[in-house]
């Protein structure tokens, strides 16, 4: 009978430890205060380029507004393309299969946002 007490006051610590390490290890949320953790685009007419960074939310809306319309420009209104932000030295460039060196810098990217 000793035994029921013990292990559910175990499983409540495991279940507390787990809930605390989750909270606490998670990633930043996305949010305007917060653009690195946004999603990087780029217009690709070379006329315009330019270059802009969505969060979370302003893509969520987006897609909310423009249900199955790709994201646009907003100095051109051209269909707008994916883009990897070098960490190293800010440029933008286009979002491709595999990890390519900035074409600015020529490094390789620490992380990609």
């Amino acid at each position: 009978m000793q035994r029921k007490p013990v292990l559910a006051l175990i499983f409540v610590g495991v279940t507390a430890a787990a809930a605390v390490a989750f909270f606490t290890l998670r990633g930043p949320d996305n949010s305007a205060d917060v653009p690195a953790s946004g999603t990087a685009w780029l217009c690709p007419k070379p006329a315009c380029g330019q270059e802009f960074v969505l969060t979370g939310e302003q893509l969520a809306d987006h897609h909310k507004a423009n249900y199955g319309r790709p994201v646009s420009c907003s100095k051109c209104n051209a269909i707008a393309v994916r883009a990897h932000r070098c960490v190293h030295c800010g440029t933008f460039f286009p979002m491709q299969r595999s990890l390519t060196k900035c074409p600015n810098c020529k490094r390789m990217p620490e992380s990609i946002p």
